[in-house]
């Protein structure tokens, strides 16, 4: 008898289907649509795939037509497919992933995270990201590759080499390494619905002031389904606000599923991630069932916090209440025992359970049922727990197929993964794609891939240089005696350059050219007068006969208008508009001097351009101050018109 519990222990040891896996409460399914499947290691083929669905590395994800499909990460990572996609989990390394889109479409959000890498290969293309970033990736069945960066920067690998694709671009690669980097379009449907998905992570909840920092990703899900209360010796504590029955407990609503060497509690409820696998459940008459959270520094993940009961024919369980003691395959915080590492027969177990005496809280199914999804009711007279003495962890019932299978339904034939996908290996891809982490050093490490990452996403300013010391000319030095005569035969090279070097007061500085004498225009005599323009032009003012301008008229004073001489400046009088105040400017009359044999025809002098522009300018100035004055007695008569139609009598005032 002695013998007895050496064997045992060491059983429970040796046994691989009682080690755990570590990997388990990292990724999970949290939300569904459509028939999703999932291909695991534990079922070993495609089978319908379950909201709340625990995803550890190897598995492989199908999304059919009409579905959808959404993949969360502790660290608040999410993973969207679209239909017609196609996605391999190839590594988890604690907030570090690599994921293999064969084909469709997926949505990547990085934002929400304080630490991590993230990969995701495709047929032709490799993208890696190591800050906060939002991106889409299209596979086409040829596996042309579209990769999309809504927020963040993305380096991406091909044949052709990396490219760097910042927010707004797009880059495409085709087969045989071509690459296309655009901009991006209009947003379809589907980028719409992932942004109505990601405002439940973004927006600020009242769930992430009661759950410890490990659990606030999940925040989204738990005000969307229930409500926070007080509640004396609990403090804060979540209720959910949808029951389907009236002998709703916890621990009721989906199935036992063999994963990881372990069942593992899989909800069919939406909200049934955190509440199932984190805290513990109490019961209040006011308020019902309501879920305690962990405490901050003891968050731990379990595959069901429960305390069993079983026979050959029947199994029952019940929520572990707030300080009670969990026992399982592994280590679970502080309130648990790892039966692996201990002698069960040395510990005293905890027999008496608080939530055991609370009405409808003990479940109770036959063997069949918990294995196959299908068998008879069971009816027990009294309470399991007060007849029967509580188990160590879970049944030891060997597990079938169907306990593999996290939800019981059937799939149509349409919806199946295409042949392609089902012929080809995950383990191929992954020695062919291998981890960012496990690829050897480029030119540059991992670390400086990274930095250069953040860099370009957010450019640190360059440090300040102070400007160099201005240095002082040299002083000029005197040349001697002789320096330039070697260019004296030289077209007088030397000379010049012995004349720029001495000092300006003892050149031979020359005065401005003065305006040439008369003789300079006499070659342009016989040009129609042209000569004899140019030349008057040159001269003085005064030589040029140049009258002063004419003074405004002294009151009393009549002022003679003056002959302008100029046609195209004579402004013709218009009906309702005077010009009798109206000062034009003078004309100047160009003098003709005696000039021997000139032409019949010549150029009439121009006036200065100045004078000329004073003039006009005088003229419009005039001209604008008319205007005015038609203007407001045009305003004055219209006046006058609307009080005469005012006054008269029996006319009705529209405002």
């Amino acid at each position: 008898m002695k013998i007895q519990p050496l064997i045992v222990s060491l059983l429970l040891l040796l046994s691989p289907g009682l080690l755990h896996a570590d990997s388990l409460g990292s990724i999970h399914i949290s939300h569904l649509e459509g028939d999703v499947q999932v291909a695991s290691e534990d079922s070993g083929e495609w089978v319908p795939a379950s909201v709340n669905m625990p995803l550890r590395e190897g598995d492989r994800l199908w999304v059919p037509d009409e579905s959808r499909a959404e993949v969360q990460f502790q660290t608040g990572t999410v993973v969207r497919l679209d239909e017609e996609s196609a996605l391999d989990i190839l590594r988890v390394d604690g907030s570090s992933a690599q994921f293999y889109l064969a084909q469709g479409r997926a949505y990547l959000n990085f934002w929400n995270v304080t630490e991590g890498f993230l990969q995701l290969d495709t047929p032709l293309a490799s993208a890696t990201v190591a800050t906060r970033s939002i991106f889409m990736v299209d596979v086409a069945d040829s596996g042309a590759t579209e990769l999309s960066v809504l927020k963040g920067i993305i380096e991406a690998d091909s044949r052709s080499g990396t490219t760097t694709v910042t927010p707004g671009k797009k880059l495409t690669v085709r087969d045989r390494g071509y690459t296309d980097l655009s901009s991006l379009g209009r947003s379809d449907r589907w980028e719409e619905w992932n942004s109505t998905r990601d405002a439940r992570l973004v927006q600020e909840s009242e769930s992430s002031r009661y759950l410890p920092a490990e659990l606030r990703p999940y925040a989204g899900d738990m005000d969307a389904h229930g409500r926070w209360i007080y509640v004396q010796g609990y403090e804060y504590v979540w209720t959910p606000t949808v029951i389907h029955t009236s002998d709703w407990a916890p621990y009721r609503v989906g199935r036992w599923v063999w994963i990881g060497n372990d069942y593992v509690w899989v909800s069919y409820e939406p909200w049934g991630w955190v509440p199932y696998h984190y805290g513990r459940w109490a019961f209040a008459a006011r308020i019902g069932w309501f879920w305690v959270p962990p405490s901050r520094g003891a968050v731990y993940w379990s595959p069901g916090y429960v305390s069993w009961v079983y026979t050959p024919t029947y199994v029952a369980w019940a929520p572990l209440a707030p300080g009670e003691i969990y026992y399982g395959y592994g280590y679970y915080g502080p309130l648990s025992v790892n039966i692996t590492q201990v002698n069960i027969y040395n510990v005293r177990k905890q027999s008496d359970h608080k939530n055991i005496h609370v009405r409808n809280a003990v479940t109770v199914i036959d063997r069949d049922t918990f294995l196959y999804g299908k068998g008879r009711t069971v009816h027990v007279r009294k309470n399991p727990f007060l007849e029967k003495h509580t188990e160590f962890g879970r049944p030891q019932w060997k597990p079938d197929r169907t306990t593999r299978v996290p939800v019981i339904k059937e799939v149509p034939q349409r919806r199946i993964p295409p042949q392609k996908l089902r012929q080809y290996q995950p383990q191929e891809v992954r020695q062919e794609r291998p981890f960012l982490k496990e690829r050897p050093q480029p030119s540059f490490g991992v670390e400086d891939r990274r930095r250069s990452l953040k860099e370009a996403q957010e450019p640190q300013r360059k440090p300040w240089v102070a400007p160099p010391a201005r240095q002082e000319a040299p002083a000029r030095q005197t040349p001697a005696p002789g320096q330039y005569e070697q260019y004296e035969r030289k077209r007088g090279l030397g000379e010049a350059l012995q004349e720029r070097e001495t000092p300006r007061t003892e050149r031979d500085v020359r005065e401005r050219p003065q305006p040439a004498p008369q003789k300079q225009y006499e070659q342009h005599e016989g040009k129609r007068g042209l000569g004899e323009a140019l030349q008057e032009r040159e001269s003085p003012r005064e030589e040029r006969g140049l009258k002063e301008r004419p003074q405004p008229a002294q009151p009393g004073t009549t002022s003679v208008p003056r002959d302008r001489g100029r046609d195209t400046l004579k402004q013709q009088p218009q009906p309702g508009r005077s010009f009798e105040n109206v000062r034009q400017p003078a004309q100047q009359e160009p003098q003709i001097k005696d000039k021997p044999a000139q032409p019949e025809k010549r150029l009439p002098a121009q006036r200065p351009p100045q004078i000329r522009k004073e003039e006009e300018k005088e003229h419009r100035e005039e001209l604008r101050e008319q205007e005015r004055e038609q203007k407001q007695e045009m305003r004055e008569r219209g006046n006058g018109d609307r009080q005469e139609n005012e006054d008269k009598p029996g006319k009705k005032r529209l405002f």
